[in-house]
C-alpha cells in the first residue's frame, strides 16, 4: 500500500509491492532479519574512484565487554606505519583481562604503572 500517493501514478511492480501494514516483528531480540526495506537506496554498489588510498587497520582493547569496563590499548596498523598506545585504567585489571593482554598492574608507593608479563 502507497500511503499519500496515488496508485495509478506510482510505477510499481507487483514483484516489488510489499506489505507494511504489520507492526508485528516475528524475528526474536538479538537475532538479525532477512528483512529489509526494498525503498531503501542508500546503499552505493559503485566501486571507489581510481586514486591513492592507505587501508588503515584499528584495534581496541578492553578490560571487558561490560559497561564499566575501560580501554587499554589502542593501536593502529598502515603498510608503512604502525601504532600502540597503552592506557592506565582507573581500576585494577580482573585476572581474564591480564592474562589476555599479558600485562599487570604494579603499584609503587603513590604510582601505578602498567608492566608487561613477558618482559616482567
Amino acid at each position: 500500500m502507497v500511503v499519500g500517493m496515488d496508485e495509478s501514478k506510482v510505477g510499481v511492480d507487483e514483484e516489488q509491492h510489499y506489505d507494511i501494514s504489520s507492526d508485528e516483528c516475528d524475528t526474536p531480540a538479538g537475532v538479525l532479519s532477512s528483512k529489509f526495506d526494498k525503498t531503501d537506496l542508500s546503499i552505493n554498489t559503485n566501486p571507489l574512484p581510481h586514486g591513492k588510498y592507505t587501508l588503515i587497520g584499528l584495534d581496541i582493547d578492553t578490560t571487558g565487554r561490560r559497561l564499566i569496563d575501560e580501554i587499554v590499548q589502542i593501536s593502529a596498523f598502515t603498510p608503512e606505519k604502525e601504532y600502540a598506545q597503552y592506557i592506565m585504567p582507573l581500576m585494577n585489571l580482573n585476572p581474564a583481562a591480564r592474562q589476555r593482554h599479558q600485562v599487570r598492574v604494579i603499584t609503587v608507593g603513590f604510582f601505578r604503572m602498567l608492566k608487561s608479563m613477558q618482559t616482567y
